[in-house]
């Protein structure tokens, strides 16, 4: 299943996706590890500037946690977030261009 392409097919396959198999047989927990790591040394050069600590905090608040409500609908964060909720989907975007700019 191609990311960004929306077929017919595309609701009974993300909604029939087997996690677990694919953490316990196919290695996905590896896998997403993997990803994870790669992103943060292509980015780390931009933080540099950053103490240790701060860093730290950094990549701390900006990964994105799952959540579904914005899986499958086409709503927009800035209007399905409550106003000043900090462990929003917005608000952790929000976050991310204050502290590296």
């Amino acid at each position: 299943m191609p990311a960004g392409q929306q077929g017919p097919g595309y609701p009974i396959n993300v909604t029939s996706f087997d996690w677990q198999e694919f953490y316990d047989t196919l290695g996905g927990g590896v896998f997403l590890e993997a990803a994870r790591d790669l992103a943060r040394a292509t980015f780390q050069k931009h933080l540099r500037r950053l103490s240790r600590s701060d860093r730290a905090t950094y990549w701390g608040r900006t990964e994105m946690l799952y959540q579904p409500y914005f899986a499958y609908e086409e709503v927009l964060a800035c209007f399905a977030d409550r106003r000043r909720q900090t462990t929003s989907l917005l608000a952790s975007r929000r976050w991310t261009p204050w502290r590296v700019a």
